[in-house]
């Protein structure tokens, strides 16, 4: 059997939120119609899909809905220069951590939150 990975789901509070977040940001775009239950975006080889939790299964009220604790890292490939858009996001408010570069891995990585909490790093090949 012959499996590929074409689309991960983000449940969230506020699809209007992340998909803004990751249109303005990382400038995926909407694949069909915006909707505020269910939106997917082109993110290249994989859909990006948010889906609308209900406010019954919320824990607090959506908009003060964050991950604190997730077992799953987004991860994001760029053949620009890192630098450059890790200095974007910052100026965006961004929470993006520093640029890190570890022995024996070929990228330079940094990690950040989209404004629900999910973790994402961004990386680019040395």
């Amino acid at each position: 059997m012959n499996l590929t990975c074409k689309q991960v789901i983000l449940f969230c509070a506020d699809v209007k939120k992340l998909v803004h977040f990751y249109t303005e940001c990382f400038g995926f775009s909407i694949i069909g119609t915006f909707d505020e239950n269910w939106t997917v975006l082109d993110a290249g080889q994989v859909e990006l899909a948010f889906h609308k939790i209900p406010p019954e299964h919320l824990p607090t009220p959506p908009g003060a809905f964050t991950v604190t604790d997730t077992n799953v890292k987004l991860v994001f490939e760029t053949g620009a220069a890192l630098s450059s858009f890790h200095e974007q996001l910052l100026a965006k408010g961004t929470d993006v951590g520093a640029i890190q570069q570890y022995p024996g891995y070929p990228f330079q990585v940094c990690d950040g939150r989209d404004p629900e909490g999910n973790v994402f790093q961004l990386r680019q090949l040395l």
